[in-house]
């Protein structure tokens, strides 16, 4: 499982989501206009908005590949401690005399 610790920076974080840090970098590549073609507010206000929309929709794949990841991890720890558990002792309880 994967948690924010104190000692991680931004940037060894965002190296884990390789597709988020391109969003990040085409959305500063906007902020600073690197390709000269955002000279109205509205042009980059679509722009931006279309980017964070696409950053939203790689967030939560993300998230969802990560959700299964854990799930999964979950699932076998289950199923290896039940393979310990082994075979059960008990025969069960005899029937009771009428």
């Amino acid at each position: 499982m994967i948690l924010a610790e104190p000692d991680i920076t931004f940037a060894q974080r965002i190296s884990r989501y390789p597709s988020l840090k391109n969003r990040i970098e085409l959305l500063m590549d906007i902020l600073e206009d690197c390709a000269g073609d955002c000279q109205k507010a509205n042009e980059a206000e679509l722009r931006v908005i279309e980017e964070l929309r696409q950053m939203g929709s790689e967030a939560l794949r993300c998230w969802a590949e990560h959700q299964i990841e854990r799930a999964s991890e979950d699932f076998s720890t289950a199923r290896s401690a039940a393979a310990k558990r082994g075979k059960k002792n008990s025969g069960g309880i005899p029937p009771s005399e009428r």
